[in-house]
């Protein structure tokens, strides 16, 4: 019996320790670009899905009466941020995925995770013109410094998408 637990013992301290040294988990263009069709179907079912139930949380949340003013104004930019991940009635899970798939065929977008390109796929579903488009990727594509430096030159030229 102590030879058992011995060996068992021993078994989970190797696991776990192969386990740690896996990679972490990616989900950028270069991760994007392994997946099968099935798997980004299920991909973008699942973060639709999710964000739907998160958008529909911080709606209750945010009409709880004992709820904190600094936690109101937490959901509301919380539901806000979402809300470029809103797909309700703009096209189907294909479009989605054709749309991500057009996004990750720019080189310069393959760092970027899948969850940022989400707003410019919303975009372009919305029927918004191509010059939109390319100039949400560009402020994406910004470094801290040039979206600081955009920013302070033109406010009144935010970025749309949220």
């Amino acid at each position: 019996m102590n030879k058992l637990l011995a060996m068992i013992f021993i078994s989970l301290i190797l696991a776990s320790s192969a386990y740690g040294q896996q990679r972490r988990i990616t989900s950028d263009g270069y991760h994007w670009r392994t997946l099968t069709q099935a798997q980004k179907q299920g991909y973008v079912m699942g973060m639709m899905h999710a964000s739907s139930l998160i958008r529909q949380l911080t709606v209750e949340i945010q009409e709880e009466p004992n709820f904190s003013v600094s936690n109101r104004l937490y959901f509301g930019a919380l539901k806000g941020r979402l809300e470029g991940w809103n797909f309700d009635n703009l096209g189907t899970f294909g479009q989605m995925i054709d749309g991500l798939d057009r996004q990750f065929k720019d080189y310069r977008m393959l760092s970027k995770d899948i969850g940022e390109l989400l707003p410019l796929v919303r975009l372009e579903l919305s029927g918004a013109s191509a010059e939109q488009v390319e100039r949400e990727k560009r402020i994406l594509l910004m470094t801290a410094d040039e979206y600081k430096k955009f920013m302070q030159e033109s406010p009144a030229d935010s970025p749309s998408v949220k």
